[in-house]
């Protein structure tokens, strides 16, 4: 998979405002971003929820993959300077989806790399932030 972060079109952010995805962390409202971590060619994306404010190491994205939205929670840890350590605290998979859940992490974790710091285009600090797993 070849991930990229990258700034939504217009034309692309209009056509997921009308999805009305719910935020993972706020269920309350819907998720508007403007920019996302993406593979085209797999048709898989990841866009930033929420961060937690009583609990600022815990975030909320939305892993797309394959047009089905998966809600999942992630802790933080940082090494001195890096890397970025993730935790899985919670990914919601579909039933239809179980038998790819191998699959589906793998694509969490590739876009994750790419994500980096904070998933914004050409900001600096993600090509130099390295990423761990603990999941």
């Amino acid at each position: 998979m070849v991930f990229a972060n990258e700034s939504m079109t217009q034309e692309e952010i209009a056509c997921f405002e009308v999805k009305a995805i719910k935020n993972p962390g706020n269920r309350l409202s819907t998720l508007r971003p403007s920019i996302w971590t993406i593979d085209r060619e797999n048709n898989v994306f990841l866009v930033w929820g929420l961060q937690e404010r009583e609990e600022p190491h815990d975030y909320y994205f939305l892993l797309s993959w394959k047009d089905t939205p998966i809600p999942v929670k992630l802790g933080e840890s940082w090494v001195t300077g890096s890397p970025r350590i993730w935790e899985l605290r919670y990914i919601k998979i579909p039933v239809n989806l179980k038998e790819k859940r191998d699959e589906i992490i793998q694509s969490l974790k590739d876009a994750l790399k790419v994500y980096a710091f904070n998933g914004v285009p050409d900001w600096p600090h993600n090509k130099t932030t390295k990423v761990q797993f603990r999941f």
